[in-house]
């Protein structure tokens, strides 16, 4: 992971996120495991992240699995308009800006320093959430690459795209499988976000290798309007990211 998020963000002495920025863009990641220990210990310093409507929505989750993906993900958006902002004058307070819930669930930030500028995408999987941040629309996903993605492969997947994972030199098959499972789910964000259940309307056409060790640039197309999107992804340990924008 570390090879990748080559920066460190380290809040409180406690809490440790790991980022990488790129040109006008910023990707945050986030163990999750780290925030459930630390809310026994200083929720209050968890929750210094969140506005007092974040806190509010956040109050709603009963069960502590879905409590704790739903803080790590808003804590990592916000370390992702840390690094966009730390350049300006003004400290960044983190509890100024909100990230709330669409009618479609996507998240909105509402923050009078950055208006309607910065754009963002929160994922989550298992161990891990991860977030981004631009200055246009995007998407970003995540998933643990596991056995269970075979159960689900023809829902997600064209005869000729199941060729295509194959194909890749993943690791696995499961591996190939998730790099297209993520790859659809980042440019549905980025592109889609109003529709659910809509593998079948992005086609993934080219997934050709990346500039470094397990990684990849992926071609789709849209299959409605014909548009096209440029999506980049990278093998962590053993889970798949993908992300895109513009």
């Amino acid at each position: 992971m570390n090879a990748f998020f080559k920066c460190l963000h380290q809040h409180n002495s406690s809490l440790r996120l790991r980022y990488r920025m790129e040109e006008n863009e910023c990707l945050t990641l986030i163990d999750t495991s780290q925030v459930s220990d630390l809310l026994s210990r200083e929720q209050q310093t968890l929750l210094s992240w969140l506005s007092d409507e974040e806190q509010q929505y956040l109050a709603r989750f009963r069960f502590p699995k879905r409590y704790n993906e739903w803080l790590s993900g808003r804590i990592a958006a916000k370390c992702c308009l840390l690094q966009a902002v730390k350049k300006q004058s003004a400290p960044f307070r983190p509890g100024t800006c909100s990230i709330l819930p669409d009618s479609h669930g996507r998240p909105v930030l509402s923050w009078a320093q950055m208006g309607t500028s910065m754009k963002l995408s929160i994922s989550h999987s298992h161990q891990y959430a991860v977030a981004m941040t631009a200055n246009s629309a995007c998407g970003i996903d995540i998933q643990l690459i596991g056995a269970q993605i075979l159960n689900v492969r023809d829902r997600i997947a064209t005869a000729e795209e199941l060729v295509l994972a194959d194909s890749l030199q993943a690791g696995s098959r499961e591996a190939g499988l998730t790099l297209l499972w993520v790859v659809k789910e980042a440019v549905k964000k980025h592109r889609l976000p109003e529709q659910a259940g809509i593998f079948e309307a992005i086609a993934l056409e080219r997934v050709t290798p990346g500039h470094t060790k397990n990684s990849w640039q992926a071609k789709c197309r849209l299959t409605g309007n014909k548009q096209s999107q440029s999506v980049r992804i990278v093998q962590l340990d053993n889970y798949m990211m993908a992300w895109c924008r513009g």
